[in-house]
């Protein structure tokens, strides 16, 4: 019922916006550009909106649909889809186009979802946000083409580290399958995303991983990012994606944490192995997530943060490992 209504807002409206989360991912922003050209197929008005910068591996992505900045908005807009965002706060300024008179759909599958648009197409089994808008698209009935799948797929590949996270089901297989078939072109993913890396991302990876420490038996692995550690290296906020693996990675590690350091806040990813729900462990401070993969943003001084979360996790650990 709820995918019959926005595929009718789809096929009778004009004028749509899609917005992407802030720390944009392959996820929000495979989803968002898929959707983007299958609304183009159906001779639609439509906009990609973010009130932030596009990571540098994800060029090649952008490369097939502009993405805006929130400045550049229209103020015409009848359909907003806001992509992969759990909440308001996650689409940053461009909460400010969700309007009364504006329809707004929100796609997501995080467990975390406040159910804040008007349609709520949530599905918390989905391995990624791609997959639910897979399935839009298929229904919309517009022809396949190599850039739509293979902006799919990289909002699959990404949200399922290459299918080795255990959010990947025979489902994700089965997408995975028909987008190689509709010519997804995976070497070009796999080139940009996992086998390029900028000299400044790998500097701030090294001083990373010099920096990992272990606690409780091991099963506590964090690595911290401070501002000058990436202003020393020449990185940006987008090179820190995908450190935290590294941390939950070491041998007999439960909990993988990253702690960034930003301006007058500390923004914490998590990555567990078996027992530990991260997304109730992050939304003991407002954050949220999945089982296995969550984050939050702590308003406190680096230190401060650090030693909370590590207190918050050393108490959801006793209890597992009594």
């Amino acid at each position: 019922m709820l995918m019959n209504q926005i595929l009718k807002i789809i096929k009778e409206e004009n004028g749509f916006a899609i917005i992407p989360h802030i720390n944009p991912d392959g996820d929000t922003l495979g989803s968002s550009i898929a959707l983007a050209l299958t609304l183009k197929k159906l001779n639609k008005d439509v906009d990609i909106i973010i009130d932030d910068d596009i990571p540098k591996n994800y060029s090649f992505l952008i490369k097939k649909f502009p993405v805006k900045k929130y400045h550049e908005a229209a103020n015409s807009y009848k359909v907003i889809f806001t992509i992969d965002c759990t909440d308001l706060e996650r689409i940053g300024r461009c909460k400010n186009l969700i309007r009364d008179k504006v329809k707004s759909i929100n796609i997501d599958h995080h467990t975390s979802n406040t159910f804040f648009c008007q349609l709520n197409l949530v599905d918390k089994k989905a391995a990624a946000t791609g997959e639910i808008v897979y399935q839009l698209v298929k229904l919309l009935g517009v022809d396949w083409d190599s850039d739509i799948a293979t902006a799919l797929y990289t909002s699959i590949i990404t949200d399922t580290g290459c299918f080795k996270y255990a959010n990947t089901t025979s489902i994700t297989h089965q997408i995975a399958g028909d987008l190689i078939n509709s010519d997804a072109n995976i070497q070009l993913v796999v080139e940009e995303l996992y086998e390029k890396r900028s000299v400044p991302k790998t500097l701030l990876l090294g001083r990373a991983l010099n920096n990992i420490t272990i606690l409780l038996d091991q099963k506590i692995a964090y690595i911290v990012i401070t501002r000058r550690m990436l202003e020393e290296c020449g990185a940006t906020d987008g090179d820190t994606e995908g450190i935290v693996n590294y941390a939950k990675e070491i041998e007999d590690v439960e909990v993988g944490i990253l702690f960034k350091e930003e301006e007058n806040r500390v923004k914490v990813s998590v990555r567990s192995r078996r027992y530990v729900n991260c997304n109730e462990l992050c939304k003991h401070f407002n954050g949220g997530g999945h089982i296995r993969a969550a984050g939050c943003v702590i308003e406190s001084n680096l230190d401060k943060a650090i030693s909370m979360f590590i207190d918050k996790t050393r108490e959801e650990l006793k209890k597992i490992f009594k």
